[in-house]
């Protein structure tokens, strides 16, 4: 987060909200911008999600300036017009605390990698300001599903795989 600071990306300028997805043995910085917005023809329920040029008007019209013209002139508008969308993708939520955090628990169900049939991917999210907090909870969380014989232990990014195992929708 503080390498993305210095690169511009100022949650407090932008309104960005940061994730760090913390795998066994790596970390990504997520960012996200949430803006409520209305799309003719969308109820905002189901499957009737935008299709792909709504979805880039939309994100265009409705992007902060300063990600417009991050590190040049337009350069967020062309990202977004490039943006493809990936799915549709099923999954469930549970909500529920550990360490008096509040914990989600999302099980994705996705292409397997034969594309065949599907496998259900489990991720387990906290959210703390505190690394000490995270890695503290981390580690014993951790240590918790690894002792039920419940953690798999490679590095999985869910965003990765439905990259890998989806074709862009049109």
């Amino acid at each position: 987060m503080t390498t993305a600071a210095g690169d511009g990306l100022d949650s407090s300028a932008f309104g960005f909200e940061f994730q760090v997805d913390w795998t066994l043995g790596k970390q990504t910085l997520s960012v996200q911008y949430e803006k409520d917005a209305t799309i003719s023809g969308y109820s905002g329920s189901g499957l009737n999600a935008p299709n792909l040029a709504a979805s880039r008007s939309t994100s265009v019209a409705n992007a902060p300036s300063n990600f417009k013209n991050w590190t040049s002139t337009g350069w967020g508008i062309t990202q977004l017009n490039n943006a493809v969308i990936y799915g549709p993708i099923d999954f469930k939520r549970y909500n529920g605390t550990y360490e008096d955090l509040e914990l989600d628990i999302e099980v994705w169900t996705i292409l397997n990698a034969s594309k065949t049939g599907t496998e259900d991917i489990v991720e387990a999210s906290f959210k703390t300001d505190s690394l000490t907090e995270a890695t503290s909870v981390r580690t014993d969380l951790i240590n918790l599903l690894r002792n039920k014989g419940w953690l798999v232990e490679s590095d999985v990014l869910k965003t990765s795989l439905i990259m890998e195992r989806y074709a862009p929708l049109q």
